[in-house]
């Protein structure tokens, strides 16, 4: 039982962090998605992780931290070959070529 509240825990982080990102509150978005996947993948939630990777990706591209976004676009793309997540695959070619595009 304990496990899925931490689990809840690690996901409000996340989508909070994504609606404080949509808001244009960029640093706290970043703070709370950096710290939501960490707790999801401590806890070995690894469905929809490469999702919540690229938008910390587009929220560190949003910040101009080129090499951040890269690394997390990249961790985006390695997460979602490994567990066959395609869509997600699709989209982190999209941000890494936004990414090479800056």
């Amino acid at each position: 039982m304990f496990v899925i509240g931490y689990v809840l825990i690690a996901l409000a982080f996340l989508v909070l962090g994504l609606c404080l990102l949509r808001l244009d509150r960029k640093d706290d978005g970043i703070a709370l998605l950096r710290d939501g996947a960490r707790r999801a993948e401590s806890l070995g939630v690894m469905a929809y992780l490469s999702r919540w990777m690229l938008h910390l990706a587009e929220g560190l591209l949003a910040t101009g931290d080129t090499a951040a976004a890269r690394v997390a676009a990249d961790r985006a793309m390695a997460l979602a070959l490994t567990h066959g997540e395609r869509a997600h695959e699709a989209m982190a070619w999209r941000v890494l070529g936004d990414v090479s595009a800056r």
